[in-house]
């Protein structure tokens, strides 16, 4: 289950729920889990109202089954201590929290387990049951559910087809048009772009018409927040300077050696969009890195100002990958401004501040774009 969808889920299923389940606010984490993935999405529902519902622990399981309840509750009665203290730092009543898990299509089945574990259960077409104390909610869903989707809609492939429509908004591709652009098959383009659909990340009028990103900042928005708890893996080392001179220096070692590169974070920003400092230089390399090690004098020692990047072979393409879209700096190119923002994110810190000053800039751009075209 996407993790862009998660909180929307719970806030539609609440909305919809009786008065006595007051949403006030829904805190998302990981916690580690043995199993596929090595990780478990929970979400603390911290409810309000005239008489206190005490907050909900929900694990989120995309496809669940009846049998899948007695394990999933025996999770959720492990990180219990965890979610009540997540509860205490927020300055929440100590109760312990309701045990909830949410899932895409809830069966009889599935329903009649929770029952019999005392398990709350929420599911995407509307079903809210809630059993617990004094609390007693019955609500089951019969809005149609979506399949979930089997393609990761933020993966280094995917990020191909979001790069292409983020360079293109407003304007309407079939997924044909899509996949032939980005070199991907259209198998996997019309996955990824249905999926997208589903999370309202672009619009299709019809089964027909092609996908348009009718939001673009809010599509841009929706890949830096996938993106953000992934950490930018890379290569830190200490340069003597950064200047766009040292720079050029670097653009230079790359070219001659016949290996691809483009500036990022910190190198990657013009001028006027500074808005964050003391931000390492980096780039993205495809190949030794020694000629720019050596151009740049890169040393193992702190502070790191300067990481190298290793694109991955999905990304490491003009077919709307890491080198396509390339902003002209004064040192070389530079990625994309969606690109940059992303990076900045990952990098975490001050990083998510410059990403978000990104991002109104990108916003501005748009409302430039569309009041010169009007």
């Amino acid at each position: 289950m996407e993790k862009i969808s998660q909180n929307k889920i719970l806030e539609t299923a609440f909305a919809r729920a009786p008065a006595q389940l007051q949403l006030e606010r829904l805190e998302t984490f990981e916690l580690p889990r043995v199993g596929r993935g090595g990780e478990a999405v929970v979400t603390l529902a911290i409810m309000s109202g005239l008489t206190p519902v005490p907050s909900l622990a929900i694990l989120h399981q995309a496809r669940l089954l009846a049998p899948d309840i007695p394990q999933a509750h025996e999770y959720l009665l492990s990180i219990a201590d965890v979610c009540a203290a997540r509860l205490k730092a927020l300055r929440r009543p100590s109760s312990p929290p309701i045990l909830a898990v949410l899932t895409y299509a809830a069966s009889a089945g599935l329903i009649e387990a929770c029952d019999r574990r005392g398990l709350a259960l929420i599911d995407t077409r509307g079903t809210v049951i809630v059993h617990a104390g004094q609390t007693f909610v019955r609500v089951v869903g019969k809005d149609k559910s979506a399949r979930p989707s089997d393609v990761p809609l933020f993966a280094n492939r995917a990020t191909r087809l979001i790069r292409f429509f983020l360079s293109r908004p407003f304007r309407p591709f079939t997924a044909r048009a899509a996949a032939l652009a980005t070199q991907v098959s259209y198998a996997y383009a019309h996955g990824v772009l249905v999926g997208l659909q589903r999370e309202g990340l672009l619009l299709r009028t019809s089964p027909r018409a092609g996908f348009v990103a009718h939001q673009p900042a809010r599509l841009l928005s929706a890949w830096i927040l996938a993106s953000a708890h992934q950490p930018l893996e890379a290569d830190a080392w200490n340069a003597p300077s950064t200047s766009p001179a040292a720079l050029d220096r670097a653009r230079l070692a790359w070219e001659s050696s016949n290996q691809r590169g483009v500036f990022t974070l910190a190198s990657g920003l013009l001028p006027q969009e500074v808005f964050a400092t003391a931000l390492p230089h980096a780039c993205y390399l495809s190949g030794d890195v020694r000629p720019v090690v050596s151009a740049l004098q890169l040393r193992k020692t702190t502070p790191s100002n300067f990481l190298i990047l290793r694109p991955s072979p999905s990304e490491a393409t003009d077919a709307f990958g890491l080198y396509a879209g390339n902003r002209t700096l004064d040192y070389g190119l530079g990625v994309s401004l969606p690109q940059l923002a992303v990076d900045l994110a990952r990098l975490g810190g001050r990083g998510r501040d410059q990403s978000d000053a990104l991002v109104e800039t990108f916003t501005a751009s748009l409302a430039k774009s569309a009041a010169s075209d009007g």
